[in-house]
């Protein structure tokens, strides 16, 4: 079990470099080499100009590509003169662009494949308004709701979902609520008062239990293209909200925000539920991944995708000592948030299952 979440992050990762790899081929642009991992190769093999290795810490990757600038780091090529077109550098600013936006976008789309093949496994989760349980002594309870009974409105709206319901429980924290149930083919009206929870919520003490509903082909990829699309709602919301997060990792409380420790104990813990759970998780991951590759902070794919749009802007490519200090700075933001999210993730430990 202790591989199985190195295995999985290595997997997104290396869908992520794939995306950069095939855009480069396609643009003509010289690969040296496609590497999963870093460190020491354990493996390499060499097919055409391209080597293609796996080093022996596989938590990350890189393409290395003729012109890219890394002379610094001896890793830049030469290119004659007949193939100097190759080089990345050469390329016209959309081609750039698209050769680096290829891994946050192929990551997205392996995401959407992963959620369709759950969803063609397994079917669409949905939450039908039939009472799962009842709380001792809520106020459900105490207004008579009962197991197996099947809420079909509350406060005079038609309702089919438990979201539904939900969404209408918290927004009444302390009202007497009308709520119509269907039991034995009969329709009661019931008049439950809810409590009132410690963040202003409301509570009337019921469960439900999830059910799953078959989808077609079409019907899973479209439903896997919108959950896709929730996640990815649901990560900008996090991106607006980072000034709160940041400040409870300064805090040393749980922020939400999870870094390689707390992705590998998730990882570690959804493995053992079965291949369906896991599936769904690396899609919500590889989701994750993409959009945060996305943000034009440096060294992330943003960021160069953002230094390839301020060329285009000037007409010539920032001045190297500019691009090394801005390229400094991200690295030293991305470094010191890690360190962040790691102490939150060790002090504020995910439970077990």
């Amino acid at each position: 079990m202790f591989i199985i979440p190195l295995i999985a992050i290595g997997f997104l990762i290396f869908v992520h470099e794939l995306g950069h790899f095939i855009v480069a081929k396609l643009s003509g642009v010289k690969v040296s080499e496609f590497v999963l991992g870093f460190g020491p190769k354990v493996l390499k093999l060499k097919r055409g100009e391209t080597t293609y290795g796996i080093a022996a810490f596989p938590l990350g990757g890189y393409v290395r590509m003729a012109g890219m600038g890394y002379a610094e780091l001896g890793w830049e090529e030469e290119l004659s003169p007949e193939e100097a077109h190759r080089g990345f550098n050469k390329q016209p600013i959309w081609r750039k662009a698209a050769i680096i936006s290829a891994g946050p976008v192929m990551n997205i789309i392996i995401a959407v494949i992963l959620f369709f093949v759950v969803f063609l496994i397994l079917g669409t989760p949905v939450f039908p308004n039939k009472l799962a349980g009842v709380s001792k002594n809520s106020p459900a309870a105490q207004a008579g709701l009962k197991k197996g009974d099947r809420i079909v409105a509350i406060e005079g709206k038609e309702v089919r979902y438990a979201p539904e319901i939900q969404k209408t429980i918290r927004a009444n924290p302390g009202k007497k609520i009308t709520v119509v149930i269907e039991r034995g083919g009969k329709l009661l009206n019931l008049y439950p008062t809810l409590l009132k929870r410690k963040d202003n919520t409301g509570f009337l003490g019921v469960e439900f239990r999830v059910e799953f509903k078959y989808r077609g082909l079409l019907s899973a990829f479209a439903h896997s293209i919108r959950v896709t699309g929730l996640v990815i709602g649901q990560i900008f919301a996090a991106i607006i909200g980072f000034p709160k997060i940041l400040g409870a990792l300064l805090a040393g409380k749980a922020s939400g925000l999870s870094g390689p420790v707390g992705i590998y104990r998730v990882t570690r813990h959804v493995a053992m539920q079965g291949l369906v759970a896991m599936l769904s998780l690396l899609g919500g991951l590889s989701v994750s991944l993409g959009i945060f590759n996305f943000i034009p902070l440096p060294p992330l794919d943003g960021g160069q995708v953002l230094f390839a749009g301020i060329e285009w802007v000037r007409g010539k490519p920032l001045e190297k000592n500019v691009t090394a200090l801005i390229q400094a700075i991200g690295i030293s933001f991305l470094l010191l948030l890690l360190l962040l999210v790691t102490y939150s993730d060790i002090i504020n430990p995910i439970p077990g299952p």
